[in-house]
């Protein structure tokens, strides 16, 4: 028993470093809109990407179960890639 009590606070804190890493993501984003810059696009990339990262840390402990993904990696990567081509574009 005390093992899963160690595993469930592994877990916990886990989720707790990503979800704390994208508070911190989406509050730097939030004072560079400040400035005139939107960036709404990489903040929805950041949230889907601790959405994904929670999801991994759930699914090594069984406790959820998607098949969906290598497919959600991939389109992950050409979101990502279609955000930096824009951006070079701009300048």
């Amino acid at each position: 028993m005390a093992d899963y009590t160690e595993k469930q606070e592994k877990v916990l804190e886990k989720i707790s470093h990503v979800l704390t890493k994208l508070d911190e993501t989406v509050d730097k984003y939030s004072e560079l809109e400040e400035s005139g810059k939107s960036h709404r696009i990489r903040e929805w990339i950041e949230e889907k990407k601790a959405i994904h990262e929670i999801k991994k840390i759930l699914k090594e402990v069984d406790k959820y179960s998607d098949n969906a993904d290598r497919e959600y990696d991939k389109e992950l990567a050409q979101v990502q890639e279609y955000v930096e081509s824009i951006e070079d574009q701009i300048g």
